[in-house]
């Protein structure tokens, strides 16, 4: 394993461990979570160490923290002597330093209060409720599935100009589906796998269940979540993976549900502002409810 890239990657995950520690100091008793160093009184424990080495990208995750041990600790003294440093110079109190801050501040909240609701409405309880309703009812009437790849674009141009690659230029599909989709599925190719007809909205239905295995879209499909260029790879009749086997699909398709309705809700009975580029207050109206 070289040298230089572990001490890159420490680097990184001490610099994100920083922010952090110099905001907070954990306590449990010293035989389960070790003090490992003290940089000019700031305690640095065992716990810290495993906090960074998550930061780390995966394959030094899955290494002993003992393999890494001194290299890592190395890099969080130094991080966390340039903290003091920059802290004896006041830049704490510096206003684009508050504002990142509180930047950061936002989009852990965010973060946070989405996980919460996810956490409370995904369960296990109504991912086989889900699995029930949806992927066992519709396999138990033998109804048709097509397996298909898709790119998801913001707009016609962009779709119309991907579809040119793939028909005239021959482009690889799941190539293009990893480098310009901008749907969840593009780090599997544009893959969503075998799904029936009532899984999708209309519009992307309707094409892909019209088409033939191998078959590209000559026209990108339009709906609520932008321009689709589909692919549909395969047909067969309805069959019933288990429920394990769908566990990732549908926990997936049920935290999107469930951030939409979310962020619907919120916007529901909001007053929301909106104004031009330039400051300006757009017609027709200067406060307006979205419903």
């Amino acid at each position: 394993m070289h040298l230089k890239l572990i001490r890159a990657a420490v680097l990184g995950a001490a610099l994100s461990w920083t922010g952090m520690m110099a905001q907070a100091q954990t306590s449990a008793p010293a035989g389960e979570d070790p003090v490992v160093a003290r940089v000019n009184g700031t305690e640095i424990k065992r716990s810290d160490l495993v906090s960074a080495q998550q930061a780390l990208p995966k394959q030094y995750r899955q290494l002993p923290l003992k393999s890494i041990f001194q290299p890592l600790l190395r890099q969080m003294i130094n991080s966390m002597l340039i903290v003091h440093a920059a802290r004896a110079q006041g830049l704490h109190n510096d206003p684009s330093f508050k504002q990142q801050v509180a930047k950061m501040e936002g989009q852990i909240l965010e973060q946070s209060y989405l996980k919460s609701i996810i956490k409370s409405q995904v369960t296990d309880e109504a991912l086989r409720k889900d699995y029930q309703n949806s992927i066992v009812a519709a396999a138990a009437g033998g109804e048709a599935e097509v397996r298909a790849r898709h790119i998801l674009v913001k707009t016609e141009a962009e779709a119309m100009a991907i579809v040119e690659d793939l028909i005239k230029n021959k482009a690889d599909f799941e190539a293009l589906a990893r480098a310009k989709s901008t749907g969840p599925s593009s780090t599997q190719g544009g893959d969503l796998g075998f799904f029936a007809k009532g899984a999708m909205v209309k519009p992307f239905a309707d094409a892909a269940f019209a088409m033939k295995p191998g078959e590209v879209t000559h026209k990108p499909v339009k709906t609520q979540f932008g321009w689709h260029v589909i692919k549909v790879e395969d047909r067969r009749t309805g069959s019933v993976p288990s429920f394990e086997e769908s566990r990732q699909k549908l926990s997936g398709e049920m935290t999107q549900r469930v951030v939409t309705e979310t962020v619907g809700s919120l916007r529901k009975d909001a007053a929301i502002e909106t104004f031009g580029l330039d400051g300006g207050i757009p017609a027709p109206a200067r406060i307006q409810r979205v419903q």
